[in-house]
């Protein structure tokens, strides 16, 4: 909303897009290639944090098996300072399930992380744009993600 088209409009759920701001706003993460993450706290501070401010209903239970499946349940009462590149960078992107939003932009999803990592990521990219998600991102990686030219929200 910073800048005016100057030519044609743009539509979200069928109205022009100033009518229905807030419900757009509603319908998007960002994560940037900079945390986030109160570095103070460890890691699940943090979540609790993010579950609050985005009144997330994904449940502790949830959240462990995300942490377990990201290799990251041995540092929940880490201090988020003390974790590697690629921990916080999996932490920041944990933002996605708890925001649980239809639109993600991102900057930089896959800079320190492993192949392992990115398998699982890339894989959660095509399982969020099966559901009806959008996803829009740079890399600087070349990967096996396939784009869908194809734009239906």
């Amino acid at each position: 909303n910073i800048l005016e088209p100057t030519s044609r409009s743009i539509y979200w759920k069928g109205k022009i897009l100033d009518k229905n701001l807030n419900d757009y706003f509603k319908n998007i993460s960002y994560i940037a290639d900079k945390t986030s993450s109160i570095r103070q706290l460890s890691l699940f501070e943090n979540i609790k944090i993010w579950k609050k401010i985005f009144l997330s209903n994904v449940s502790d239970e949830q959240i462990e098996d995300v942490l377990t499946i990201l290799n990251l349940i041995d540092y929940k009462n880490m201090k988020v300072n003390t974790l590697s590149l690629g921990e916080v960078k999996k932490l920041e992107l944990l933002r996605l399930i708890i925001e649980n939003k239809k639109i993600w932009i991102l900057d930089e999803p896959f800079a320190s992380l492993d192949k392992n990592s990115i398998d699982l990521i890339e894989q959660t990219f095509m399982d969020h744009c099966k559901n009806n998600g959008c996803i829009i991102y740079t890399s600087h990686q070349d990967l096996k993600f396939q784009v869908s030219e194809e734009i239906n929200l």
